[in-house]
């Protein structure tokens, strides 16, 4: 459940309503990461024929696989979009669990495609399996006490290391990377300084740092996929 204050603000600054949309400004804001989702569906969709042809040169496999990753990608992009809307509406405990799960399930996501790219694991269903798996995993964890920062900050880390061996061994356009980095770093820094009584903390006006970070990452994740889809 949300962390909410005496003066009705919650630790995410917007003040908190009583309506049907508890924080309006940071729900539609979650709408980003579903409008990211749409773009990279519409994207592959668009580039349907030009990857097809990359399937009939040398590592049509892999490119095949890596396709099948980005539709992922764009659906649990998709689910974190309507989580987080869904979490900033209401004061509701499961969804505020499913927001985390599913930033937990992302991450995993990139990490695990990424180590597969690394030691040159082409079987998608390999992956679909492993994938599985831990993301039933990270919901059975959600349910005790090993859900926490640390877990989640553990699980970045290992990821971050994880694209710098995919930039070692693998051609890519690393300004795509170096973006998403940039924004992902952005973000970090307005989401920490628009917490609560931090110095970017209105709870009343119409920005709200909480929403920039969700506009941010949102534009960090489709970054990725650019980057994703310059692998050769």
């Amino acid at each position: 459940m949300m962390v909410i204050n005496k003066d009705g603000n919650t630790i995410y600054c917007e003040k908190s309503k009583n309506a049907y949309m508890a924080q309006p400004i940071n729900s539609l804001s979650g709408l980003a990461y579903i409008i990211v989702a749409y773009l990279i569906y519409k994207y592959e969709i668009s580039n349907k024929d030009e990857t097809n042809k990359k399937y009939n040169e040398n590592n049509s496999r892999y490119q095949e696989q890596l396709s099948q990753f980005k539709f992922y990608f764009a659906i649990i992009l998709f689910v974190l979009g309507i989580t987080t809307f869904a979490m900033h509406s209401s004061y509701n405990k499961v969804w505020t669990n499913y927001d985390g799960i599913t930033m937990f399930i992302i991450i995993t996501l990139l990490l695990l495609f990424n180590v597969i790219i690394i030691i040159y694991k082409k079987n998608m269903l390999q992956f679909k399996i492993i994938f599985t798996i831990i993301s039933i995993l990270l919901i059975l964890i959600s349910k005790t006490k090993y859900n926490n920062l640390n877990n989640f900050m553990g699980l970045i880390f290992l990821t971050i290391i994880s694209f710098i061996y995919v930039v070692k061994y693998k051609d890519g356009d690393t300004y795509y990377l170096w973006k998403s980095v940039f924004y992902f770093i952005i973000a970090l820094i307005v989401w920490k300084l628009s917490q609560s009584r931090q110095i970017l903390c209105n709870p009343k006006s119409i920005f709200q740092g909480h929403a920039l970070w969700h506009i941010l990452t949102a534009i960090a994740f489709y970054q990725l996929f650019l980057f994703y889809t310059s692998l050769n």
